[in-house]
This record gives C-alpha cells, sequence and structure tokens, in this order.
C-alpha cells in the first residue's frame, strides 16, 4: 500500500503537466515515512 502511494506520487511528481507543489508532495511524503520507519526501527 505505502509502495504503491509512493510509485503514484513519483508518477504524479515527474508527469509533464505537474506542477510544483506535486513535487513538494513527493518530498513531504518521503520525509514523513522516513520519520515513520525511524519510529518504527527505535
Amino acid at each position: 500500500m505505502t509502495f504503491v502511494a509512493v510509485a503514484t506520487s513519483a508518477a504524479e511528481a515527474f508527469s509533464p503537466s505537474a506542477g510544483l507543489f506535486s513535487f513538494f508532495d513527493l518530498f513531504a511524503l518521503f520525509f514523513k515515512g522516513h520519520l515513520l520507519l525511524n519510529e518504527y526501527y527505535k
């Protein structure tokens, strides 16, 4: 589920019609995922 969400966001972020906000959304998604992984493996 998480991988699908990341892949979908990546496809949107790198599509020609995507705006700058999609890139920031992708960055935020990876940042949140990084924090969740840190909490999980702590």
